[in-house]
């Protein structure tokens, strides 16, 4: 089963990187299209055209590393039961 996941994760995987890549091939065009109608200094790379979801930077997680090792010494290192233990 492991290997079945594992094999289905790595196509969907491909997959989505294939539509990543057709996106960005269609905004280098567009922008190579676009760039000697463009006022000078309008469009300086292709991201100024259309931003993706993947160009965004990673969201912040919800807790940094200190405030979770704070909370896990408070609360326990484990959960047994549904509880958790020292």
């Amino acid at each position: 089963m492991r290997e079945w996941l594992l094999l289905q994760r790595g196509y969907f995987d491909l997959i989505e990187q294939d539509y990543k890549t057709r996106w960005e091939l269609a905004r280098w065009q567009t922008y190579i299209l676009a760039l000697p109608n463009a006022k000078k200094g309008a469009l300086s790379k292709p991201e100024d055209l259309v931003k993706f979801p993947w160009d965004l930077p990673p969201e912040k997680p919800a807790m940094e590393d200190d405030e979770l090792r704070e909370f896990m010494s408070k609360m326990g290192t484990k959960i047994e039961n549904g509880k958790f233990v020292n």
